[in-house]
């Protein structure tokens, strides 16, 4: 009998060990292996966490040329543009982001390992004085302290512990963590499923967007861009222009804000200028919302592989705010929004961390200083204390006024960063940390104090203790029209300083030549 029982229990434990093994195994196969080798056809400023996953997986691969990654927050992510760096060039040299939302110094700390493996020549941070993490600084006494309990609560519940280091991070704080964060690190750190779940289906949903449905739902716009400039959503102004191509198995579609909407669509003869008319054609749409676009009734576009089409919305004009593209600041006029990919073959390339040009923030460059400070105030600054979404960047700029005259002290966000100088410098890979640009309608709250000087000062010694550089570009933008807040670059800003990267990458390169 007993022997029977041992058996059975020994069953028991095989089939037990088997499951269980079979679960691992459809995990990793599932989750690790097929999801971050879904075709990923995402664009700019979308699924932040499930394009960071899979950019972790493709920066891995070779590359012809110095390596270069670019690390850090959104700020970076709005800093630089990566894809331009070095494109009128002969110089071979690749630049990669390794970015996402609010990465902060402890996020490098435990992406530094991962870094390394991918075998970059030069690690680039990108550092503001918004990645610093001063919700976890209490000011008392005229000094400031780190809230220690505060800041491993919530970081143990951030996005990045729980989906990419809750191994590290739970073996680094097992001692101090309550029961529920131990045991929310450790389901995370067993199966991939439960890192992965909250954007398992995002690559997915825009494979269906892309292949199998109208064009109407997407996040950026990718179709023709009109010489005039289109909003990200594909609104365009009150006139725009065009290069078509024609033939297209994909239907093209425009969203009306109002019923009873007139537009003149004109084809020109040549695709490059507005010289001769072929054609006009008055189309008039009695209901608002989605209707395809009827390109049967334009006139004498059949048998034209491709043209340059004008559309003119003669009636039913509406305006940002009423298109939901925004809610504070100055109003424009917007017409009609086109499908993700009018007049366009698609583009399925994978552009999560491509950025393009937009009227959402092309508008700011052309303002004068004037009607900036004005929009600026009223995106920004007005009612600031009532407006949920403006939380952090109040507290990030009641923060520059109270420590602008203290003297400057590290603490612990700081003190990750001389951590992964030092593991860099170990591993004999070039490391520079560049302090991006700023509004300077927000850093002439600080740059001119004790503080500042103090934390420049101190983070270029210990950089230079281990053969690094610092280069401090908190000021170096002065046109304020580059910024869309007190912190983020545009994309004509960006442009404007990928020519200053260059030349910082270049310099770094070559100062470390094997």
């Amino acid at each position: 009998m007993k022997s029977l029982l041992a058996t059975y229990k020994a069953k028991v434990a095989i089939v037990f060990l088997a499951l269980l093994s079979a679960t691992f195994l459809l995990d990793f196969l599932i989750f690790e292996k097929l999801l971050l080798n879904f075709p990923n056809e995402m664009e700019w400023d979308t699924s932040h966490w499930y394009n960071f996953a899979y950019a972790r997986k493709q920066i891995k691969a070779p590359l012809e040329g110095k390596k270069v990654i670019i690390a850090g927050s959104s700020v970076a992510l709005y800093s630089v543009l990566p894809e331009e760096l070095f494109k009128e060039s002969d110089k071979k040299i690749i630049s990669k982001f390794y970015s996402h939302v609010a990465l902060a110094p402890t996020d490098l700390y435990y992406y530094k390992e991962d870094i390394a493996d991918s075998r970059p020549d030069l690690v680039v941070y990108m550092l503001n004085f918004a990645d610093l993490q001063w919700e976890y600084l209490t000011i008392e006494d005229g000094t400031y302290k780190f809230k220690e309990k505060l800041w491993l609560d919530e970081y143990s519940d951030r996005y990045p512990a729980r989906t990419y280091y809750p191994v590290e991070f739970l073996r680094d704080y097992f001692q101090v963590l309550n029961k529920k964060q131990i045991l929310r690190l450790a389901s995370k750190s067993l199966l991939y499923v439960n890192r992965y779940r909250h954007f398992a289906f995002d690559p997915l949903e825009t494979w269906l967007d892309n292949h199998l449905r109208s064009g109407r739902s997407f996040q950026k716009y990718n179709g023709s861009i009109p010489r005039e400039g289109i909003w990200s959503k594909g609104w365009t102004q009150k006139t725009s222009t065009l290069v078509c191509t024609f033939g297209r198995e994909k239907e093209d579609s425009i969203f009306l804000l109002k019923n009873h909407t007139e537009i003149k669509v004109t084809i020109f003869s040549n695709d490059k200028n507005e010289e001769n008319v072929v054609s006009q054609t008055i189309l008039n749409f009695d209901k608002s919302g989605w209707n395809s676009f009827p390109w049967e009734q334009i006139q004498n576009h059949k048998g034209i592989s491709s043209a340059l089409i004008g559309l003119e919305v003669l009636d039913g004009m509406g305006t940002a705010k009423e298109a939901n593209l925004f809610h504070y600041g100055k109003d424009y006029p917007v017409g009609i929004r086109l499908s993700h990919y009018f007049c366009k073959d698609p583009d399925f390339r994978n552009k999560s961390y491509v950025r393009d040009s937009y009227l959402d923030e092309k508008r700011f460059s052309l303002m004068s200083e004037s009607e900036y400070d004005e929009d600026y105030f009223l995106r920004i600054l007005d009612h600031a204390e009532e407006r949920f979404e403006l939380g952090r960047l109040n507290t990030l700029r009641m923060r520059k006024k109270e420590i602008k005259n203290f003297t400057f002290k590290p603490w612990f966000e700081y003190e990750q960063l001389l951590r992964v100088s030092d593991f860099y410098k170990a591993r004999g890979i070039p490391f520079v940390v560049i302090m991006s640009p700023e509004n300077p309608l927000e850093s002439k709250e600080y740059v001119n104090g004790t503080w500042y000087s103090g934390f420049i000062e101190h983070f270029k010694f210990s950089l230079g203790q281990n053969n690094q550089s610092l280069y401090d570009h908190t000021k170096s933008l002065i046109r304020k029209q580059f910024f869309f807040d007190p912190h983020h670059l545009t994309y004509d800003g960006a442009k404007y300083f990928n020519s200053t990267m260059e030349e910082i990458i270049l310099k770094e390169l070559q100062g470390h030549k094997q």
